[in-house]
């Protein structure tokens, strides 16, 4: 349970980044939609945030043998991707994400690769910094119109 409580806390800037984009379609304001959208990226690829990623990988083996804290994390994984869910479903109302992605998709994706780059930063020539991946989400076929 501390550990699933410690892995809440390690989303709360997250969080707030979609608190924000959530107030950015309830506005109309996609500059501001796509300037959340590109912070959660930065925030996801950045330096720092990296032992965080590695601590999220402790949760996960710590909890692997414990149903309850299993159903724990759960819950809250599930509450936190719907949130994010429901916010990129009322952008693509708006016509603010290209027609053909799936919001479900686009959200468990990026979430998956936040977490999974670990696995790239033991190579220096697959490693990905956040500058990096924020630009070419700006400049290639980014999901967001």
């Amino acid at each position: 349970e501390a550990q699933v409580a410690h892995f809440e806390q390690m989303l709360v800037p997250f969080r707030q980044i979609f608190v924000n984009m959530a107030t950015a379609v309830e506005i109309d304001d996609l500059d501001k939609f796509k300037d959340m959208y590109h912070l959660y990226v930065a925030l996801s690829w950045s330096e720092d945030r990296l032992p965080a990623i590695w601590e999220f990988l402790t949760v996960l083996a710590d909890i692997q043998g414990d149903m309850e804290a299993r159903l724990m994390f759960n819950s809250m994984q599930q509450r936190e991707l719907r949130h994010q869910i429901e916010v990129m479903n009322a952008a693509r109302e708006k016509g603010w994400l290209a027609p053909d992605v799936d919001p479900r998709l686009l959200t468990v994706l990026v979430w998956a690769a936040t977490f999974g780059r670990v696995l790239t930063e033991f190579s220096d020539d697959l490693a990905v910094s956040s500058d990096e991946m924020v630009a070419m989400l700006r400049t290639s076929g980014s999901a967001i119109q």
